[in-house]
């Protein structure tokens, strides 16, 4: 009987492991959508669509354990930093934002149901030398460590009246839901 229950739970654990590495990009942003595009401001506006260019820029990541405390606060080993570090060396082979991940619903539903949802839409366009009349989002690749603990990746927006900001998030994976820990390097113009 106990050998059961700890081959049981030995299960459950492998599986919690293989579900983090198995969560593509979109579910990754999706888990944390309110803090990747700042949405109390967009309840409160009224607006039900983000925009967010498709094509996914690549990141580099340079950071020792001192250096990076000194920008965040936290403290974070080396050999995390370094996973991070050579996994923005790698080519990455996604070139583009799949609309329909970040869009898909996670129950079924049927003919006749009414939705009621508390996230906006999100629209994957291109971003090259359109005029901006809404404000438009770019998220880099993500890139995490080897046990999809810790993801780093920044998010730009431009807005229609032609302001521009950059802004890096810091992630952990805790208990198979992603949490933001903390946003560094704000750039802005």
């Amino acid at each position: 009987m106990i050998y059961n229950m700890k081959r049981y739970l030995f299960v459950i654990f492998l599986g919690t492991i293989f579900n983090l590495n198995a969560q593509s990009n979109e579910e990754v942003i999706k888990s944390m959508i309110n803090d990747v595009f700042e949405l109390q401001s967009y309840i409160e506006s009224g607006i039900d669509t983000i925009l967010l260019c498709k094509e996914v820029d690549d990141m580099s990541f340079d950071f020792d354990s001192t250096t990076f405390y000194n920008h965040t606060g936290f403290k974070v080993s080396n050999s995390i930093l370094n996973e991070l570090s050579n996994c923005s060396q790698l080519k990455s082979e996604m070139h583009e934002w799949d609309e329909r991940e970040f869009n898909k619903k996670d129950t079924l539903y049927l003919d006749g149901d009414t939705i009621i949802d508390h996230h906006p839409y999100i629209k994957c366009i291109s971003c090259g030398g359109e005029s901006i009349t809404k404000n438009q989002y770019a998220i880099s690749t993500i890139l995490y460590d080897k046990m999809h603990r810790v993801a780093v990746f920044y998010v730009e927006s431009t807005t229609a009246y032609g302001s521009y900001s950059r802004r890096y998030l810091f992630a952990s994976n805790l208990y198979s839901k992603w949490v933001l820990l903390c946003q560094y390097l704000f750039v802005m113009s």
